[in-house]
């Protein structure tokens, strides 16, 4: 298969077979298909993904949730102790004891007072009394002794450093504050919040508090608790209260953490969820997907596969049909199971008993015509050859097919003819007149050439040309036509010559006696004129009658043979025609001549006679202001032509009933063996041409004896 590169380079590309195309017809529809599919999966998994991810960030504002009421509670339960009548009457002993109560009460831990400097005044996991510990520096900067709110944070116990989350409340006397009430949450608390929650195993749970030291942790909680929780988590803290984030946890798995603050003190959780268990959503979907994918695509394969392979033998057998009806054999075909091939199947036997039918018919034609008809390829080899033509040229069918064209022309026109064949192939015409409707020539078996009229057509099949060439043997036509161009030629001189005998009588005898007869009455009109005056008018009224009849006599002649054209020759003759007209007429008629226009025999009669019936015709129906007759001659040929710039006419439309001026012209033209071309239009004028080729240097007996005589 021919294909063009974009620079415009023609190169083959080997077609693909049926098979191919019927898998590349399954697999298109089902690549957007797969793409759909996969794309669904895919905006699924994100689904799952998003929702795992909202599961954990509910989980996580849950257990926010818990810390911070569990942190509420002990502050509330602090806050309770704080109005005990014993620690604002400063009766410490006595608030020992019901510290004590509180302790086993709730189920908190070691219940401390701290006065306004920050030391210890009470502690129960100590006897009352006993000496207390100094807290350091981090006592008197507490929040709840420097400005009085309440605080849950994580610090270190005094003596033996181990982490403690500590709840405080401030003690007001007098809209002072006096003491610090603490107490401790053991870290099992908070691991006990983790566990409500349920988390799935793999999952990460924190709790970390203000200063950002981890209380509690699902895994590895003994390891982490007081330690400070990782830098981007405290990051992502330090900066929304809310939110999600992709990183890696301590132990180096990739997770993805939602934190989430509480609404006590800065406290916050968060959640760390592995990403291969988000990932793990998304490969089930897909391995179901290629699994169903595949199975699909083997299927839609093996189908095409067999289809193919069906449709191939079909295309096999149509195959052998298509060439069994190019040979011209009758072409049957079995059932091919498929219902457009079957049909192609069926109008390719249709077509197979028409085109025999039509070869029959055909056939019969070439045998019936009348006319030869040949044909030739484009080395033109005869491929046609009818009887007729067998009865033309004299070769038979079996001697004429394959040989060349050139055996039925003469060999002089060979080259001509081979010329004019390629120029046709060439102009993309289907159809033409050979020889521009001029009687060419043929050559028979024989060796005799004779005249034939032939017009000759070009069918392109299928990139090889057919050339038919019709044929009809003209030599009896011609010879009638010679005979008939012969006679009215001889008519013509025998008739000029009869007008010019009588245009010569009435010049010379008529035209004579009357001017005698003139002269002899003018005489007898002076002799009466003193004694019968009379007779004398009588005798002038018949001097002007004389006068008016030797007139007539004179344009009667002169309408027969213009003695001009015999005594001065043709363009004298010419200019007496222009003048002659235009006194006639009223018309003005210019007259232009160039060269040597003093024809002979019988050329300048007839050029006369044409150009005195085309001025004829421009009086009758012109209409014209101007006229114009020309006359140039040249080496070769003679041209003339009358123009006028009457109100024209279409040279294209029907001849008036009983019109026969341009009939007459061009059958004078034709006597002279030249060409006549008119052009008119509707209100553009009119111009005739008359080409005539240059007559021979010879006598005018000599050329009337050849048969040109175009005098009528």
């Amino acid at each position: 298969m021919l294909r063009k590169t974009p620079e415009g380079e023609t190169i083959w590309r080997k077609p693909q077979s049926l098979r191919n195309r019927l898998l590349t017809l399954v697999a298109l529809p089902l690549v957007p298909a797969v793409l759909l599919v996969l794309l669904l999966i895919v905006l699924q998994a994100m689904r799952i993904q998003e929702e795992a991810q909202a599961s954990a960030l509910r989980t996580t504002r849950a257990l926010a949730v818990a810390v911070d009421s569990r942190l509420r509670e002990v502050e509330a339960s602090l806050a309770a102790l704080t109005v005990s009548d014993s620690l604002r009457n400063q009766d410490l002993a006595t608030f020992y004891k019901q510290a004590l109560l509180f302790q086993v009460s709730t189920g908190l831990g070691t219940v401390v007072v701290l006065d306004e400097h920050g030391r210890q005044v009470v502690n129960t996991s100590q006897p009352y009394g006993a000496p207390l510990p100094a807290l350091g520096a981090q006592a008197s900067t507490m929040p709840v002794i420097v400005e009085g709110r309440p605080m849950a944070r994580v610090i270190k116990a005094p003596s033996s450093g181990e982490p403690l989350a500590v709840v405080s409340v401030p003690v007001r006397i007098n809209g002072q504050v006096r003491y610090a009430l603490s107490t401790t949450i053991g870290f099992r608390h908070f691991d006990d919040l983790l566990r409500e929650q349920s988390l799935p195993p793999t999952w990460i749970g924190s709790i970390v508090d203000p200063e950002r030291v981890v209380v509690a942790r699902t895994i590895e909680g003994d390891k982490f608790v007081g330690t400070p929780a990782p830098g981007f988590l405290i990051d992502a803290m330090s900066r929304y209260r809310e939110g999600a984030f992709d990183g890696v946890s301590v132990e180096g798995i990739p997770v993805r953490t939602i934190y989430s603050s509480t609404g006590y003190a800065g406290w916050a959780v968060a959640v760390g969820v592995p990403k291969a268990e988000l990932a793990r959503e998304l490969h089930r979907p897909l391995l179901w997907f290629s699994v169903s994918t595949l199975f699909v695509l083997g299927l839609a394969v093996a189908s095409a596969w067999w289809y193919a392979q069906r449709i191939g033998r079909a295309m096999a057998r149509l195959t052998d049909a298509a060439r069994e009806l190019g040979e011209g054999e009758a072409v049957r075909v079995p059932p091919l199971g498929i219902l457009e091939a079957d049909e192609l199947a069926a109008a390719m036997t249709r077509a197979s008993s028409e085109l025999r039918g039509n070869e029959a018919r055909w056939s019969a034609v070439l045998e019936s015509a009348m006319d030869g008809i040949v044909a030739v390829d484009e080395s033109e080899r005869i491929v046609i050859y009818n009887p007729a033509a067998e009865r033309i040229f004299g070769w038979s069918v079996q001697e004429a097919m394959g040989q060349p064209l050139g055996m039925l022309i003469p060999p002089g026109h060979r080259g001509t003819h081979e010329v004019m064949v390629r120029q046709f192939g060439r102009t993309g015409e289907t159809s033409r007149r050979m020889g521009a409707g001029v009687v060419v020539s043929g050559l028979r078996k024989d060796g005799a050439v004779f005249p034939i009229e032939a017009s000759i057509s070009h069918v392109d099949m299928g990139g090889n040309q057919l050339y038919t060439v019709i044929i009809r043997d003209v030599t009896e036509a011609v010879r009638v036509r010679d005979d008939l161009t012969q006679m009215a030629a001889q008519a013509s001189r025998v008739r000029e010559e009869e007008k010019a005998r009588i245009a010569r009588e009435l010049h010379d005898d008529l035209a004579q006696s009357l001017a005698v007869l003139r002269m002899d009455l003018k005489q007898l009109g002076t002799a009466l004129r003193t004694t019968h005056h009379d007779a004398e008018q009588s005798v002038a009224r018949m001097v002007a009658e004389v006068d008016a009849c030797v007139a007539s006599t004179r344009r009667i002649a002169a309408d027969l043979r213009p003695l001009i054209l015999d005594d001065l020759g043709l363009v004298a003759a010419i200019e007496w025609l222009g003048e002659e007209f235009t006194g006639r007429t009223g018309v003005a008629c210019t007259v232009r001549l160039e060269g040597d226009l003093d024809l002979p025999e019988p050329y300048a009669t007839g050029v006369f006679r044409i150009l005195q019936e085309a001025l004829v015709n421009v009086a009758k129906h012109a209409r014209a202001h101007r006229v114009e007759v020309s006359g140039v001659r040249n080496a070769t040929d003679i041209l003339f032509a009358v123009v006028d710039d009457g109100v024209g006419f279409d040279t294209g439309g029907p001849r008036k009933p009983q019109s026969l001026g341009l009939a007459g012209l061009r059958e004078r033209v034709h006597l002279l063996r030249g060409k006549l071309v008119v052009i008119s239009g509707q209100g553009l004028g009119t111009r005739l041409e008359v080409r005539i080729p240059a007559p021979p240097t010879a006598r005018a007996g000599d050329i009337s004896r050849d048969g040109l005589d175009p005098c009528s």
